[in-house]
């Protein structure tokens, strides 16, 4: 298994991004949102970098729904229901001609606007699934939230230090939420020892800035090699 994967970006920039429209409330998709996206980081780890025999174009899955709940601990509703809201919004198709088993082909897989997501480093000592997905409970809105900022994150994320620099007013007019909705979401991503929040002051400024790493991803960039100062 790899130790990261590349994420297509442009579906989490577009003015009217994919996560803009997962919400918990008023059509948004709620707990469906929520598995969307643990399903999608699934579909990409488990997506083939070049073609093969089976998968003659780059950026197919093949898993099945039995699969899919052993990876992310989520029911076969959530997972029928997960897949088609990417199917939805154009994240992935589905293949069906020519195939033994359920093939997912991931949009835009493999153009150079990407962003690193952790892939070993989420999983069991045995790489049969991810922990943290089987601990979060898809009937809290916290977390859908955590899940938006989780992707968030990693496509804001600085290739230079490896942390995403994201302000809470940022978070409120990108993702959409609410400003009282946004710390309990992070707490929950550092529960499930999924992120990492650093506290930060740059040369001589009085003010603290808050930066996330997501676990997984390139871990030996951090504050020691990067050299900037970071508090606590």
């Amino acid at each position: 298994m790899l130790t990261f994967v590349k994420m297509p970006r442009d579906p989490f920039l577009d003015a009217d991004h994919f996560l803009n429209h997962l919400r918990w409330q008023g059509g948004g998709r709620g707990s469906t949102g929520a598995a969307a996206l643990m399903l999608y980081l699934a579909l990409l780890h488990n997506a083939n970098v070049k073609p093969t025999w089976d998968r003659p174009e780059a950026g197919r899955a093949s898993l099945t729904y039995s699969d899919l709940r052993s990876i992310t601990g989520c029911s076969r509703l959530k997972v029928q229901d997960g897949l088609q809201c990417l199917k939805d919004f154009d994240l992935i198709r589905s293949i069906t001609d020519g195939v033994r088993r359920s093939q997912y082909a991931i949009t835009d897989f493999g153009k150079n606007q990407f962003a690193m997501m952790p892939c070993r480093g989420i999983y069991d000592e045995k790489l049969r699934y991810i922990p943290a997905f089987h601990s979060a409970s898809l009937r809290s809105r916290h977390t859908l939230n955590g899940m938006k900022l989780y992707f968030y994150f990693g496509v804001m994320r600085d290739g230079t230090d490896n942390l995403a620099h994201i302000t809470h007013r940022k978070m409120q007019e990108e993702l959409r939420l609410r400003p009282r909705d946004i710390s309990p979401a992070i707490r929950l991503l550092e529960e499930l020892d999924l992120v990492t929040t650093h506290a930060e002051r740059y040369d001589e400024s009085p003010h603290i800035h808050h930066a996330y790493r997501l676990r997984g991803v390139e871990p030996r960039k951090h504050k020691g090699t990067t050299g900037k100062t970071a508090l606590g």
